[in-house]
């Protein structure tokens, strides 16, 4: 049997996360500065031993529990004057990570706002932890705690 590779690779450069903003229809604010890779989500299960006295072979066996989305991490550069970062606007990041309040978000995985895939979720910022390095740029670890599933579409 032989395998063809008919995949083509694709870089993340240029992926944006995205805060859906209360408006009908939803309307999409792009997170500023993000100074890094956008990683931890996507899906895993925990495998449950259903291994009893009787099993044959003497193997043990297993099913799988719920699924996972996982958690959303990113780092920004921290700009104190932006509304998308700061606590000015009641969309900013540290806004939204002190009132915990469930929202929508979508992940862009491509160039720009046209990019051919998404995920989408909801859930709360979890996380916003300040560096201020003495010789670098001011930054923050951004976290989400997807919340139900997360959903894979490849149109915007």
């Amino acid at each position: 049997m032989s395998y063809t590779d008919t995949g083509t690779p694709t870089s993340g450069n240029g992926s944006v996360v995205q805060l859906g903003l209360d408006t009908s229809p939803q309307t999409w604010q792009t997170v500023a500065l993000i100074a890094g890779d956008i990683s931890g989500f996507g899906a895993t299960s925990n495998k449950l031993d259903t291994t009893h006295q009787n099993n044959p072979d003497g193997y043990k066996t297993f099913t799988l529990g719920l699924k996972d989305p996982g958690d959303l991490n990113i780092k920004v550069f921290w700009d104190p004057d932006d509304t998308t970062l700061n606590g000015a606007d009641a969309n900013g990041l540290w806004t939204l990570a002190n009132t915990q309040e469930f929202r929508n978000w979508r992940i862009l995985g491509g160039r720009d706002e046209n990019a051919d895939e998404y995920f989408t979720f909801n859930g709360p910022v979890m996380k916003m932890m300040f560096g201020l390095p003495l010789d670098g740029i001011k930054n923050a670890d951004v976290g989400w705690a997807i919340s139900g599933k997360l959903t894979h579409s490849s149109e915007v």
